[in-house]
C-alpha cells in the first residue's frame, strides 16, 4: 500500500502542482473483491530556484536638481519562480554607492535618491542584489548593475503658451471645464517619462484641478451677471526634481 513516484517530479510555477490518484485494493477470492479510494498527492516547493533579474544592466538618467526623495528607477525586477517566501524577494545596494547617494525600496526595487547635492555628468554604478526570502536567507542571491548618469536641470512645459475655455453659467458642479497637460524635457527638449503634478496658483474657489490629469473642474455655482471671465494660472512641477513651469488659463462664461 505505499506510493511511490516513478520518476523526479519538479514543481511548477503559477501551476497546478496535485496529482490525483485512484488506488484499488483486491482480494484472491474467487469472485473478487475490491474497493478503491481516491489520493491526492500535493508537490510542495523547494527553494531552488535563484531570484533572476530580467536586465543584467540598468540605465538610469537622474537630472542634476533632483530632489532628495525622489524615484529615481521603478523598472528593476528580479523574479524568481519559488513559492511562498522562497518565491518573495528582497533588494539591496551592496557596492557603488558612493557618499550613501542613493537607497533601494527593499520590497520593490525602486531607486531613491536621498543625497544632497551630485555633480553634473557623474555616473554611479550601484550594485543591486536580489535575495529571497527563503528558509536559509540570503543563499539564493543574484546581482545587476545599475548606471546612473547626472545630467544638466530638467524643465517642465506645457504643450500651449496659453489655454482658452468656454463654459455655460447651467454648469453643474464638477463639470469639466479644460485640461492642461505638461511634460518634463531635457535641455536639448526631449520629453522624458517623469511624472507632474499640477496645483492652481493662489485663490480659485469656483475651480478646482486634478493634481494627477490637469483636468480644470467647475467646484462652484457660476453667474455670468456677477463674473463671465477667469484668468487661473496653472503650475506643474517635476515629481522628480524642483523644476516647475506656469501656464495661463482664460475660462469665459457664457450667458
Amino acid at each position: 500500500g505505499i506510493v511511490r513516484v516513478n520518476e523526479s517530479i519538479n514543481y511548477v510555477f503559477d501551476s497546478v502542482n496535485d496529482y490525483v490518484v485512484t488506488i484499488v485494493a483486491y482480494d484472491m477470492g474467487s469472485p473478487s473483491l475490491s474497493s478503491r479510494v481516491t489520493v491526492t498527492v500535493n508537490v510542495d516547493d523547494v527553494n531552488d530556484h535563484v531570484p533572476a533579474f530580467e536586465r543584467t544592466r540598468y540605465d538610469v538618467v537622474v537630472a542634476v536638481n533632483v530632489k532628495p526623495g525622489a524615484v529615481v528607477a521603478t523598472t528593476i525586477r528580479a523574479i524568481d519562480l519559488d513559492r511562498g517566501e522562497n518565491g518573495v524577494v528582497n533588494y539591496g545596494i551592496v557596492g557603488g554607492n558612493s557618499s550613501a547617494t542613493f537607497a533601494v525600496q527593499s520590497s520593490t526595487g525602486h531607486i531613491e535618491y536621498i543625497g544632497s547635492a551630485i555633480a553634473l555628468a557623474q555616473v554611479y554604478a550601484l550594485r543591486l542584489r536580489a535575495v529571497d526570502l527563503g528558509t536559509i536567507p540570503g543563499s539564493f542571491s543574484n546581482e545587476t548593475v545599475v548606471y546612473v548618469a547626472v545630467v544638466s536641470e530638467r524643465r517642465v512645459v506645457f504643450e500651449k503658451r496659453r489655454y482658452e475655455a468656454l463654459i455655460n453659467e447651467t454648469a453643474s458642479m464638477n463639470a469639466n471645464v479644460v485640461r492642461v497637460r505638461a511634460d518634463v524635457r531635457t535641455e536639448n527638449g526631449v520629453a522624458t517619462s517623469a511624472s507632474v503634478s499640477y496645483r492652481l496658483k493662489g485663490q480659485s474657489g469656483d475651480f478646482s484641478i486634478d493634481s494627477s490629469t490637469g483636468q480644470i473642474k467647475t467646484q462652484a455655482p457660476l453667474n455670468y451677471a456677477s463674473r463671465s471671465h477667469y484668468e487661473l494660472t496653472v503650475v506643474a512641477e517635476d515629481d522628480g526634481s524642483s523644476s516647475n513651469g506656469e501656464v495661463v488659463v482664460v475660462i469665459t462664461v457664457l450667458d
